[in-house]
């Protein structure tokens, strides 16, 4: 769209590909389940007599791809449901047994498969207490509250959604698919304004559940490309979901018509007490000198609810120059239902081989949540290459020592020469070949790894094929304004191969050039009691920290 010409300045139809679900979509697909004759059959072989228990729009979801059939080609969304039965729960007490298949174009029921009845969790599951159980009593005491010493508010400093904090410098604005992209970020270092990094975003989520049964193969969501996560952002809670100091932010989405309507307090900004809470500290015994120095933290946040999962995303701005990125998962398993009580009930390992018996007739499946952020740095320019650095022991000779310790440093030229899967020993850099600090190295950022899983799908599995980038966990590439999303720009039903895979074919240079680095990172969850009915807030994160970046420690100047 040409915004100030008003006008359409470039349209072109994309064919065989299927983009997102609409949120019309979902109604109209209860809609087309709520008549269908076969389906009204299957909840009354259920024992359900009435029909408004039953809770579906927020179970939908697209099948995915599995190979050619005669149904791989048309728009299609499978629709589950779970029965409301008091509690405001509904994702514990699934419809197991019976799905539907809707074709979005044809607004038609393609087809409603009963695999028999199984039983439907009843058991209470509210978020809002424990159950009672015989002869306990609610022993928790409320704590006192938590006095915010910020009295005079924060220290940054906004110009819409530009802000300034501690040599910090950045915009940032809500997408409607990938939700907060960061951008221009800048340090200002003793007065001179320095290039770190020109936008970055999560760019997919992928989440395969590992359980092979005809109702739970197809659960293998693209959560940005296939739900729009950035939509689906949740008002965050004064006091709870930010402190009582935080900025929020409203923003302004287009509905499914293209009309624009506002979605209010999206992201907060907020300062905290840096993690472990000490900058710095030495104690000199021999003038028995004390110098300490507290950390501060400035923090974007941001939170989207997709289905049954609740998704926090961090942006965590350091004094010291390092950026940590943060994803926290939460909200509620999703869960099926099987006919044990108990484990020993299972006495064939059928019910819990491919998950955990959360409740009784409840089992929540093992599996994978896996990001990917699409970081386009510009460290101190665009000009930038890719360095791997290995730290090894090497044999030593003429020392009282047999090894020692040295450092492997290896630029990589092209980009598939630069796929790295995850190991300990390897520190990923992204430097300037161009600028040298004071002791003559290059300017780089290293990205710091932290917790992470490998794939848990074989590599000819159709969900992995779909999910190419989870191949590496790290992928470079020269800048390209259309390239975007890892998965490709239309993930949902694709047939596998789009996005990064297909991009790093033509193998092009990345070496002092514009580049793009696409990390991938998450973690394998295998479910215990203990998150169910609420899943307790699980992080994963990773860093980008300032190597040779500046002269020497930039947080010297600390106040007392």
């Amino acid at each position: 769209m040409d915004v100030t010409a008003r006008k359409v300045a470039f349209w072109q139809a994309v064919k065989g590909v299927q983009p997102g679900i609409l949120n019309e979509e979902y109604e109209l697909a209860r809609n087309l389940v709520g008549a269908d004759p076969k389906w009204q059959a299957a909840m009354r072989k259920r024992g359900i007599k009435d029909l408004n228990q039953v809770v579906c729009n927020p179970m939908m979801y697209p099948p995915g791809y599995f190979g050619p059939s005669p149904l791989a080609e048309r728009r299609l969304l499978v629709v589950i449901c779970g029965l409301e039965t008091g509690d405001k729960n509904f994702w514990a007490h699934p419809i197991g047994g019976v799905q539907a298949l809707v074709d979005l174009n044809a607004k038609q029921v393609v087809e409603v498969v009963d695999r028999g009845v199984v039983p439907i969790p009843r058991r209470a599951a509210g978020l809002s207490e424990q159950p009672a159980q015989a002869g306990a009593r609610n022993t928790r005491q409320t704590p006192k509250r938590l006095k915010t010493p910020q009295v005079e508010g924060g220290t940054f400093e906004l110009n819409g959604q530009s802000v300034s904090w501690q040599n910090w410098q950045f915009h940032f604005r809500i997408d409607p698919r990938l939700g907060p992209i960061l951008s221009t970020i800048t340090y200002t270092d003793q007065g001179k304004v320095r290039k770190v990094m020109y936008a970055g975003s999560v760019s997919e989520i992928f989440v395969p559940y590992g359980d092979p049964d005809p109702g739970w193969y197809n659960k293998t969501f693209m959560d940005a490309g296939e739900f729009y996560l950035g939509k689906l952002a949740v008002p965050l809670v004064a006091n709870r979901d930010c402190p009582p100091v935080a900025a929020y932010f409203d923003t302004v989405f287009a509905d499914d018509q293209g009309s624009p309507y506002p979605q209010p307090k999206v992201a907060c900004l907020f300062e905290q007490q840096g993690q472990g809470g000490v900058e710095w500290r030495h104690y000199e015994y021999f003038n028995e000198s004390n110098q300490s120095r507290s950390r501060r933290e400035l923090v974007l946040r941001f939170i989207s609810a997709i289905g049954n999962y609740d998704y926090l995303f961090d942006w965590t701005f350091l004094q010291n120059g390092s950026i940590r990125v943060s994803v926290g998962a939460s909200g509620i398993e999703a869960v099926k239902g099987v006919n044990s009580r108990t484990v020993k009930d299972d006495k064939h390992g059928h019910d819990t081989r491919y998950g955990t018996l959360v409740d009784a007739n409840t089992v929540a499946p093992t599996h994978q949540h896996i990001y990917n952020f699409r970081l386009d740095l510009d460290v101190d320019g665009t000009q930038n290459s890719f360095v791997e650095v290995i730290p090894k022991a090497i044999p030593v000779q003429n020392s009282p020592r047999t090894s020692a310790m040295m450092l492997e440093t290896k630029t990589l030229r092209h980009e598939l020469e630069a796929r790295r899967s995850y190991d300990l020993m390897s520190n990923w850099h992204v430097v300037n070949p161009n600028v040298q600090n004071a002791n003559g190295y290059h300017s780089s950022y290293v990205l710091q790894k932290g917790w992470n899983t490998n794939p848990l799908l074989t590599p000819n599995d159709w969900p992995r094929k779909r999910a190419g980038f989870i191949d590496y966990h790290l992928w470079v590439t020269p800048y390209n304004s259309r390239e975007l999303y890892a998965a490709g720009d239309y993930p949902n039903q694709s047939k596998g191969g789009d996005g990064l895979p297909s991009w790093t074919k033509a193998n092009r240079s990345i070496k002092n050039t514009d580049i793009v680095v696409w990390y991938t990172f998450g973690n394998t969850h295998v479910v215990r009691p203990e998150e169910w009915p609420v899943l307790t807030t699980e992080w994963v994160s990773f860093e980008l920290r300032p190597f040779n970046f500046f002269n020497r420690a930039p947080t010297l100047d600390l106040p007392r």
